[in-house]
């Protein structure tokens, strides 16, 4: 089973672009492309929490022989795709995580020759890249108005979403799938996945990318949001290793991502107990050891599974603990 580090994790070696049976050797370390290193190599430089700092994908390249020399062979940077512009209520898009048009790349981080830079200076290491993709959703500042148009290049027309409701009921998967998140500042409208043209846009997407870029994994957002219907054939097309975020703390329902949508989870079923029996001096390690056991009845190859205990979508455990002495 591999693990994961925030800025995280052990992955699998390999030759390039490696499956998944070769993931699990690998020693993952997850990135802000953003937030890790500017162009010239620096770390430092003041900076508004909420705004785009200057890292780039030239800054990444920079400092591999630092993250080689934390032991790790793998590097998950950040989204790459065009993102919304502008400051919203929650800031800029320095994280990438909202999509506007995925045929572009994210010019704040460099460009097309720069990403492919990256990708040569990790091989040249005998290193590798592991590319951040959302499939799930867009996102605008036009909250349940929003309208699309052009700038978001494949899904210029209202037929490529969903209509529009809230995903307020996690017991009701269709609500789940088909519904938005995101709220009226920073709205995430939702592609209908359900839909030949998007489910086909989307597999010849990842075919291109990870062929255009020499990814070597992928790690996939939201995919509970997404039928499971959607991943068998996005993840033969992607024709590499990949790792998928299923945040839910059922055993069962994490597995079936798994055993019927060819998605390796993350492994958030052992997550919430395992930060339960460590964050104070009477944490039960029996809880631990049960949904271990529980995680490996409902998966096909829970040795695939993304082991963590920190990431960059739940509160870091040191914050958590309530007896300090566990750190």
């Amino acid at each position: 089973m591999f693990s994961y580090a925030l800025a995280l994790l052990p992955l699998l070696p390999a030759a390039l672009a490696f499956d998944n049976d070769a993931m699990r050797s690998k020693k993952v370390y997850q990135l802000i492309t953003d937030r890790f290193a500017l162009e010239d190599g620096s770390t430092s430089q003041a900076c508004d929490i909420r705004s785009y700092c200057g890292g780039t994908w030239k800054g990444v390249a920079s400092k591999l022989d630092y993250i080689k020399g934390m032991g790790f062979d793998t590097v998950w940077i950040s989204p790459v795709v065009d993102n919304i512009e502008g400051v919203t209520a929650y800031g800029e898009a320095y994280h990438g995580y909202w999509t506007r048009d995925p045929d572009q790349l994210n010019a704040n981080f460099g460009t097309p020759e720069d990403l492919r830079s990256l990708a040569q200076s990790l091989h040249d290491k005998d290193m590798y890249l592991m590319l951040d993709v959302v499939v799930n959703h867009v996102a605008s500042t036009a909250g349940q108005n929003f309208q699309t148009n052009s700038s978001y290049g494949p899904f210029s027309s209202q037929d490529s979403f969903h209509p529009f409701c809230w995903v307020d009921n996690y017991e009701n998967q269709t609500n789940v799938e088909q519904c938005w998140l995101g709220d009226d500042s920073v709205i995430l409208p939702d592609l209908n996945t359900q839909s030949q043209t998007i489910v086909d846009y989307w597999n010849n997407w990842v075919r291109n990318i990870v062929s255009n870029y020499t990814v070597d994994a992928i790690r996939i957002d939201t995919v509970k949001h997404v039928p499971h219907s959607f991943w068998p054939a996005f993840t033969e097309a992607a024709g590499v290793a990949n790792v998928g975020e299923i945040l839910y703390f059922d055993a069962k329902y994490v597995g079936d991502y798994q055993t019927n949508g060819s998605v390796n989870p993350f492994n958030y079923a052992v997550y919430y107990p395992l930060t339960r029996a460590f964050n104070s001096s009477v944490g039960s390690l029996e809880e631990v050891s049960q949904m271990v056991r529980q995680v490996a009845g409902n998966s096909s190859d829970p040795s695939l599974y993304g082991s963590f205990l920190n990431n960059h979508d739940n509160p870091r455990f040191e914050s958590m603990v309530t007896d300090r002495s566990v750190c």
